[in-house]
């Protein structure tokens, strides 16, 4: 079994954490508008995946994996432009009155 590293992150990596909080959060905002507010920002590529992969490469990872919300077809294009396939699926149910 491939173990899987992690690391704290260092300060030149704020602005990559607060774009990618940004993108989460406008996905958000485009399902949930009265939860969440409308972010701002810079938008994602592909760059960051890709250096994803080639730092779990070097470590060994023979398999990479993301989850991704059904309505955020953004991010499924991408994915799919990256070269990742579906192959599985996770149901849900909302047990609340809440819808999106």
């Amino acid at each position: 079994m491939t173990e899987i590293a992690h690391r704290l992150a260092a300060r030149n990596d704020l602005r990559v954490v607060c774009e990618l909080g940004q993108e989460v959060n406008r996905l958000h905002h485009e399902v949930w508008p009265q939860i969440f507010a409308a972010p701002s920002g810079p938008q994602r590529d592909g760059a960051l995946m890709r250096l994803v992969e080639d730092r779990g490469m070097c470590k060994g990872a023979v398999d990479t994996r993301v989850i991704v919300w059904k309505f955020n077809a953004r991010a499924v294009k991408l994915y799919e432009e990256l070269g990742y396939l579906v192959r599985s699926m996770t149901l849900g149910k909302l047990r609340s009155r809440a819808t999106p």
